[in-house]
């Protein structure tokens, strides 16, 4: 984990945080057989049986030969996580923030949806997997690895969960185009809630669009020109995170950005206090329903009233 860095030194100091890493983890494989046996295991083309990574497995055997450096790069290309949470940012600097990268084994057998149930949180070297909203016995535990929109073309990552099949076949895809199109964030957002009220999108289905979109939202929400422009044709921001909160669970960038919107409006319990029963809400999506309300305002800096 380092600090984050100007934008000018961030690319050049995430590089040099993963050739450490890197040889961090060929060390370990030459120092361990069992790790190395793990490690391989993530780059097999089935699933390995979790069974496997039990400190008691049955299965334990270590593997005594050379580490193969090309094998082991593609597992930590593939299965490594990155870590620039607020969790992070709060507890690793005081005047930054963290970038962090790690190997998690079991971690990194969780498929990715855009739907997802399931959140991540670090804790020092630990990773603490939790579910962000209630999972029915025989479902599936799932991350959301990235910002569908921009990384599933650069993997070309083709993603199957409702969500992308509403988005793909339900929707007006010449008119969603056009959004995308849009060079004036303002103009890109109230086109979009224009073609929300026409397409008599509702619930999930809108805080799936609103979600896909959420980066136009943020850029409008950190300027005020486009905010007195268009005026009420643009959502508040407690609103929007709200709907994108239901939709899709648990979203740091999203929860974030609503924090910031209710300390710019006072703190406290904002209107009626709707806008803190929802940062709370949103909070837990993100780090679980256990957290209290003491830590959630250490984590978001929030001045939460009983």
């Amino acid at each position: 984990m380092l600090p984050d860095q100007a934008d000018q030194s961030r690319e050049l100091a995430q590089l040099v945080m993963w050739k450490g890493f890197v040889e961090q983890v060929l060390e370990a494989v030459k120092r361990c057989g069992w790790t190395l046996r793990l490690i391989y295991a993530l780059s097999a083309d089935e699933v390995p049986e979790t069974e496997l990574f039990r400190p008691n497995s049955k299965e334990r055997a270590f593997l005594n030969e050379k580490p193969d450096v090309g094998r082991i790069l593609e597992v930590l290309d593939v299965n490594s996580l990155t870590e620039e949470a607020i969790s992070a940012k709060k507890l690793g600097s005081d005047d930054g923030g963290c970038h962090g990268v790690g190997l998690w084994l079991l971690a990194s057998l969780v498929n990715h949806s855009c739907t997802p149930n399931a959140r991540r949180l670090h804790i020092g070297d630990h990773m603490v997997v939790f579910a962000s909203r209630d999972v029915k016995a025989g479902e599936e535990i799932t991350f959301a690895y990235f910002d569908r929109r921009a990384l599933a073309k650069a993997w070309g990552f083709q993603c199957g969960c409702e969500r992308c099949v509403f988005e793909e076949e339900a929707c007006h895809a010449e008119e969603i185009e056009g959004v995308e199109g849009e060079g004036d964030a303002g103009k890109a957002v109230v086109r979009l809630e224009e073609g929300l009220k026409r397409w008599a999108t509702k619930g999930r289905e809108r805080g799936w669009l609103r979600a896909s979109f959420w980066e136009v939202f943020l850029e409008c929400y950190k300027s005020e020109k486009p905010m007195r422009k268009w005026g009420r044709r643009i959502p508040a921001e407690a609103v929007v995170a709200e709907s994108v909160a239901e939709a899709v669970g648990g979203d740091e960038r999203v929860l974030k950005a609503a924090v910031e919107a209710v300390k710019k409006n006072g703190g406290g319990g904002g209107v009626g206090g709707f806008e803190m029963e929802g940062m709370l809400k949103m909070g837990r999506g993100v780090y679980g329903k256990v957290m209290k309300k003491q830590a959630m305002r250490s984590l978001l800096g929030l001045n939460i009233h009983e």
